[in-house]
């Protein structure tokens, strides 16, 4: 019951001459670009079926130190990755509930909204996992009807992690939008 990497740490270092790490590099619109870290230190995380959920920990250590402890969650919700040309206002990225995004607000100005139906009635909660993993976002949520009246918002719950609880008041779309405040 756990988690494994593989290459190990020091399986991946003992193979690579050196070591340079270089920050993301932005030629055209930032929001569009992919990280640009080096691939040759990467590695595969293997979670087992019965690990536990929630919050791990992991970091990495070297000849020349320990990187800064991560975070990274254990769920059992179905995933999607956000798709940057798809997320911005006007474009949103369409989901089914229940799901887990994981996205990102950059630059600062990003908004990034995801479409979804919903049915009258049916509970909804949508939690923002930011601070709680030692980023910096002060997200806010919006959630807004098919004609954008806004039906729910949050701003801090957790910290600066929001979260949305709402009934749906109408079978339609909605559209939850999150950005930094």
């Amino acid at each position: 019951m756990g988690i494994s990497l593989s290459p190990t740490p020091r399986e991946a270092v003992s193979s690579v001459p050196a070591l340079v790490l270089i920050g993301p590099c932005h030629h055209s619109p930032i929001a569009q670009q992919q990280w640009d870290y080096p691939k040759d230190m990467a590695a595969t995380i293997k979670i087992a079926a019965d690990a536990p959920l929630g919050p791990r920990y992991w970091y990495c250590t070297t000849s020349e130190g320990a990187t800064q402890l991560r975070a990274f969650v254990v769920g059992d919700l179905p995933e999607v990755v956000e798709d940057e040309e798809r997320t911005a206002p006007g474009w949103p990225q369409q989901v089914s509930v229940p799901v887990t995004i994981n996205g990102r607000i950059y630059p600062r100005a990003d908004l990034d909204e995801y479409v979804f139906a919903g049915k009258a009635g049916q509970h909804l909660a949508c939690e923002v996992m930011s601070q709680q993993l030692g980023h910096k976002l002060d997200a806010k949520l919006e959630l807004r009807d098919s004609t954008s009246r806004l039906v729910a918002e949050s701003n801090d719950y957790q910290g600066r992690d929001p979260l949305l609880v709402a009934t749906l008041p109408a079978d339609g779309n909605y559209v939850l939008r999150i950005h930094d405040i």
